[in-house]
């Protein structure tokens, strides 16, 4: 296969009408943002992947046979290798069509990707003032130089690696993005940023953004506040055509974009993974939990146990498909392995629906107190992830 050079990449745009609702694929062809391009045929490509860090754009023909083998040959030797060396948590892949449905599940099956939906929803017209909705307490700044100088402000290095999680530097993201953050004032510690949204891909007078609230500020309506001026920011710019992406099951985000006044204009498949396997199998549990095939989700945790490197949450996802199967015995004993292996987030496991049968048993009592017992030696509660 070949890597097109910055020169060539005109010859790939007839080919991806069909991603037009990534930004992404635009900033890459027009020059705006980093990324690589492979195709078939450099002088007449008809197929096209185009890379931008661990998002992928398939366009073109499906029925590629050398290309297709190309890709999955390159995912095993150069993509995953760099991932674990790198760090990097889950790739996500992009297509065109209904053509490459088959095409890629055949290809990537060894992977285990899971599929799933995403919407893609476009400003319209913002609804509100975000000053009128911003609570006492809180101010709003744009993310620029002054901004990161404040090195006292908390959260500050979180906002700078999600600056780079679509440009290659601090500097690339000041140079040719924005942002608007909220910040609440404390009279008596350092400041603290609460939530951001940043623009994304920005090129040709349009470009997506992306959210975060820290934990411990949600529900708060600060999404709003923080996109709502953004976005203002970004029509100050003279920038036409703003993008919101999200997963389909992500009702909270959806309905932040329709607050603020994105409009939903897409319903798009996507296929995604993470690059531990152990991780990996045990999301495909997670996913199947979610589409309440408990069954399902148990077979798949169980060969994520059976890696002998899956992580806590993955036994605590396995009691918890194991109880909604009606497996008592089984749920609480990869509950007990959950805290073994120093899962300690209390209020994920009593909230987890499925596990509240148990709650009255001796079993259960026994369990929690060898909870509280860890967490009162580590001092802290952890997380689950996936």
């Amino acid at each position: 296969m070949h890597l097109l050079t910055s020169t060539a990449l005109d010859r790939v745009v007839p080919l991806c009408d069909g991603l037009d609702i990534h930004a992404a694929v635009g900033a890459i062809l027009a020059g705006e943002a980093s990324g690589d391009v492979y195709v078939d045929d450099p002088a007449r490509p008809r197929v096209a992947l185009l890379r931008a860090k661990h998002r992928f754009h398939l366009a073109g023909a499906a029925d590629n046979a050398a290309f297709n083998a190309w890709l999955v040959a390159w995912f095993d030797g150069h993509v995953y290798p760099e991932a674990k060396r790198l760090g990097h948590v889950e790739w996500e892949l992009f297509y065109d069509g209904e053509h490459w449905e088959s095409a890629i599940g055949t290809m990537m099956a060894a992977l285990s990707p899971i599929r799933d939906l995403r919407e893609y929803y476009q400003l319209e017209r913002t609804h509100h003032d975000w000053r009128a909705l911003l609570p006492e307490g809180m101010d709003v700044r744009t993310v620029d130089a002054t901004l990161l100088a404040e090195t006292s402000l908390r959260r500050l290095d979180e906002l700078r690696e999600e600056m780079c999680s679509e440009r290659a530097t601090v500097d690339e993201f000041l140079a040719h993005s924005t942002g608007a953050c909220v910040i609440r004032r404390d009279a008596r510690a350092d400041d603290e940023l609460v939530a951001w949204c940043l623009s994304e891909y920005d090129h040709d007078a349009r470009c997506e953004i992306g959210i975060e609230t820290a934990a411990g500020y949600r529900r708060r309506g600060l999404a709003t506040v923080v996109a709502t001026a953004l976005v203002e920011s970004l029509q100050a710019r003279e920038t036409t055509r703003v993008g919101w992406h999200c997963w389909r099951w992500n009702v909270a985000s959806g309905a932040t974009a329709r607050k603020v006044g994105f409009r939903r204009l897409a319903e798009y498949p996507v296929y995604f993974a993470w690059f531990d396997e152990a991780a990996n199998l045990a999301v495909n549990g997670n996913v199947r939990l979610r589409e309440g095939d408990p069954e399902a989700a148990l077979a798949w945790f169980r060969r994520s146990l059976a890696t002998d490197a899956a992580p806590a949450w993955a036994f605590f996802g396995a009691a918890r498909a194991a109880a909604a199967t009606g497996d008592s015995d089984a749920a609480l004993g990869y509950a007990a392995e959950a805290v073994d292996r120093g899962f300690t987030h209390v209020g994920t496991l009593q909230a987890a629906e499925e596990l509240r049968p148990l709650h009255g048993t001796d079993a259960w009592r026994r369990l929690m107190a060898r909870l509280m017992a860890r967490i009162g030696a580590d001092g802290r509660a952890r997380e689950p992830a996936g």
